[in-house]
């Protein structure tokens, strides 16, 4: 068992890392903490958004969404990472986990996935989501 911060790992989540087997949302996290804390010179400028809030913002009205990230100060951030997978019901699941990073200085959406554009449509759809409550300008660009 390790913990970071907050965050607690249990034996189960941590056996996940040396066995070939899918990673759960308590794996990601934990890493997402490890690079936040221990690994950014600079980390109040980044905010990784956990796995658990972004899925919420599936099911949130976009009237909504805004109001219920406010104490994340996306706003403030000059890079927002957020995982994604393809997961589509509301109970923990998906097979597979991509990334979304969007860089303020440029105004840009990345998408970073090990199996090439697997969570493409999920991803597209987060950035859509996730752009009035990231404060982006219209006409961001992907890549």
């Amino acid at each position: 068992m390790g913990s970071i911060d907050r965050l607690v790992l249990e034996r189960e989540d941590s056996e996940l890392f040396i066995t070939p087997r899918w990673l759960n949302d308590n794996c990601l996290e934990f890493w997402l903490e490890h690079v936040y804390y221990d690994c950014l010179e600079t980390p109040e400028s980044v905010l990784f958004m956990s796995p658990a809030a972004l899925h919420m913002t599936k099911f949130l009205p976009q009237s909504d969404l805004s109001q219920a990230l406010e104490q994340l100060q996306l706003k403030t951030k000059g890079l927002v990472i957020m995982p994604v997978n393809d997961n589509s019901g509301a109970e923990a699941g998906g097979s597979h986990w991509a990334f979304v990073a969007y860089l303020r200085s440029s105004n840009v959406f990345r998408y970073y996935d090990s199996a090439g554009k697997s969570n493409w449509h999920v991803a597209k759809s987060t950035s859509e989501t996730m752009s009035d409550p990231l404060g982006a300008p219209p006409g961001m660009s992907w890549i």
